[in-house]
């Protein structure tokens, strides 16, 4: 997920908006599909929807694709002037008894909290 604290600009197919409310404040958040994507792709999608945050959710974040590997999604990222996170140990899937089970643990609720703090 990415976040930015910017008005959006028109949806891109490949990007949903999320918003999240949290005390005080109010921010939102794009949901992208990455699979297919170029990093020059990718880049020009962050700079479009002026994001300054991109939190990796997946759980175990490696790609077949080696620009969405953790290490050089980090560094890409990284050199555009864009944060990186990785909160998929706290809200990947991936887990046991199913993620809606998952989501009412104490670390589902630390893993949002984080999310929401950033």
């Amino acid at each position: 997920m990415a976040q930015t604290n910017k008005s959006p600009q028109p949806s891109h197919d490949m990007m949903s908006k999320i918003e999240l409310k949290a005390p005080s404040r109010s921010r939102r958040m794009w949901n992208i599909g990455y699979g297919s994507l170029s990093k020059e792709r990718f880049l020009n999608l962050m700079r479009t929807h002026n994001i300054n945050i991109v939190v990796d959710v997946r759980r175990w974040p490696a790609s077949k694709i080696d620009h969405f590997k953790k290490e050089n999604l980090e560094s890409l990222l990284q050199g555009a002037g864009i944060k990186y996170v990785w909160l998929g140990d706290k809200l990947g899937g991936f887990r046991k008894g199913g993620y809606r089970k998952f989501m009412d643990s104490p670390e589902f609720e630390e893993g949002i909290s984080a999310l929401i703090s950033l």
